[in-house]
Parts: C-alpha cells; sequence; structure tokens
C-alpha cells in the first residue's frame, strides 16, 4: 500500500471515529455539570444516564471538595452529594450549569434507610458514623440539613440563573427531556434508566414508621413531609420565605 492510501486510510478511520463518538454523545456537553443535591435522589440513574452517551461521569462524594482538581479534569458530570462550599464551585467554574436534584422529603428519607439497612444486612457494613445511620436521631439531622443545604443552594444562584436548575429526577417522568433542554443534548432525551434497586416498596414500612416519628417530633406537618424543596416549619417564626419554592412542579 502506498503513502497516499495509507494517509487516506487513516483519514477515514479518524472520521468514522468522530462520526461515531458524535453518535454515541449527541452533541457535546456545554461545560461541567454539577448536580448538588444528595444521594439517593437519583444520582445512580443521572450517573448511568450520562455514561449511557459516552459522557465522563464521576458518581461519587470525593468532588465535593473543590480541592480535588485531578478530578476536574478527568470527568464532566459530578454527582453522589452536595458540595462543601457551593461559592467555591462558583468561583472556580462559572460557566458550568448546576442542578439542585431533589426528591419528596418521605420517600428521600425511607431510600436512605433502606440503603443502610443494605449496607449493615448484605454488604456486613459497620457504621461508625452517627449521622449515617438509621436511627431517629440522624434522621433528624438529614432533615435540618437537607433544609439548610438547598436553601443555601438557592440563595447562591437566586432567581432566574441561566445555568441553575432544580428537578425532581425520581418523581418526573419528564426529567431526561428537561435536561436535554436545559443543556442543549438532544442525545439526553430518552428513556429514562432506572438504576437503584432497593427503591421498591419491599421492607419501606417500618422505615416509613420511622420517618413519620421523627417528623412528628419536629412538628412537621403532613403536607410539608411530601415537599421535595424546602421544609418550611423548620425555619425560625418569621422567616421570609414568600419567594421560595418549597416543591418542584
Amino acid at each position: 500500500m502506498n503513502c497516499k492510501l495509507e494517509g487516506a486510510t487513516e483519514a477515514i478511520n479518524s472520521l468514522s471515529s468522530l462520526l461515531v463518538d458524535f453518535l454515541d454523545h449527541g452533541y457535546p456537553l456545554p461545560g461541567k455539570v454539577f448536580f448538588l443535591g444528595f444521594n439517593k435522589t437519583g444520582t445512580s440513574s443521572i450517573h448511568k444516564l450520562f455514561s449511557s452517551l459516552g459522557y465522563r461521569s464521576f458518581h461519587h462524594p470525593e468532588w465535593r471538595e473543590i480541592s480535588k482538581f485531578p478530578l476536574f479534569s478527568a470527568f464532566d458530570v459530578f454527582s453522589d452529594g452536595e458540595p462543601q462550599n457551593i461559592i467555591d464551585f462558583k468561583t472556580n467554574f462559572p460557566d458550568a450549569f448546576y442542578i439542585l436534584n431533589v426528591r419528596n422529603l418521605d420517600a428521600w428519607v425511607v431510600s436512605r434507610l433502606k440503603h443502610i439497612e443494605y449496607e449493615k444486612k448484605i454488604e456486613g457494613r459497620v457504621i461508625r458514623d452517627p449521622y449515617w445511620d438509621n436511627t431517629a436521631s440522624a434522621v433528624g439531622q438529614w432533615i435540618k440539613k437537607r433544609n439548610e443545604v438547598h436553601l443555601r443552594v438557592i440563595e447562591s444562584f437566586g432567581n432566574g440563573n441561566g445555568n441553575f436548575m432544580i428537578l425532581n429526577y425520581t418523581r418526573d417522568s419528564d426529567a431526561n427531556r428537561k435536561l436535554s433542554r436545559f443543556l442543549g443534548v438532544p442525545a439526553l432525551n430518552k428513556k429514562k434508566l432506572h438504576s437503584n434497586k432497593l427503591d421498591d416498596n419491599e421492607g419501606t414500612a417500618s422505615w416509613r414508621e420511622l420517618f413519620e416519628t421523627v417528623a412528628d417530633q419536629l412538628s412537621i406537618p403532613q403536607e410539608e413531609r411530601y415537599f421535595d424543596i424546602l421544609t418550611p416549619s423548620l425555619f425560625p417564626e418569621g422567616s421570609d420565605l414568600s419567594h421560595y419554592l418549597y416543591h418542584s412542579s
């Protein structure tokens, strides 16, 4: 084979590779994508969605520290835990896209409790962190922290910010289309992928009872136990929350 033919073959192979890459991705991501919500809000499914399209997705809480710069060079999509300091991320990644992934309060707590039960019984894990345990004390801390983190994230972006959105991925049947439109990536508009087999109804009764007990202790009204963004009754009396959404549409 002469040099010209070899060069043409290499060029064709290169173009074919680019075409396959384009078909896999649909479009390149417009920038880094950070999912700012807690675990058990559909992050496994979100990670699977982006990975299935060939995007470099990182699903582990290690990214939450802004000092982990090698990770930010190696990956484009980050999920599975709230950032330690959202302002640091906004400062270092001003052109990134930020998504507050939320879930109905009751379903979120029950999902966490089931996950910990699985870690203890199936994986034989010894829980040494009192915050990450299936106890009433831990659940109360989760609910309060969730409220604080969600409010802090929302306040840091304000209203009408074009690179920020709130998404209930587990409940919203239209979630992938909303992600596709938000990021300008048509390939994301595909059938939702459900990755976490623990999120079924088996064995939830006892954990739901624990949630209700803690919610009663915190004096959370029944209607707020379904809210996925904020629990207004937990804020100090007189707090002006009139311009905030408590629950996503």
